[in-house]
């Protein structure tokens, strides 16, 4: 999926579809050059970490996603 595909589904919870058959679910989001991925559980933490400027929980808590690997995205809540 490109960027602007997958946009109304930022910093909400999903499921998606990777191009290797994998199922996902967590959330995605992007800052200036990165998109990331983590669970559901894991961006509550991470939100909060970015509101307490721990920035060692913030690295840990995301991992960089290739938007090319999505191929579906399905809103959960």
């Amino acid at each position: 999926m490109q960027a602007k595909e997958i946009r109304p589904y930022y910093q909400k919870h999903c499921r998606f579809r990777m191009r290797s058959g994998k199922v996902v679910y967590g959330v995605i989001w992007s800052d200036v050059h990165q998109h990331y991925f983590a669970s559901h559980r894991e961006f509550e933490a991470y939100q909060s970490a970015i509101q307490n400027r721990d920035k060692a929980t913030c690295q840990r808590l995301r991992f960089p996603v290739d938007l090319n690997e999505v191929v579906a995205a399905e809103r959960l809540n």
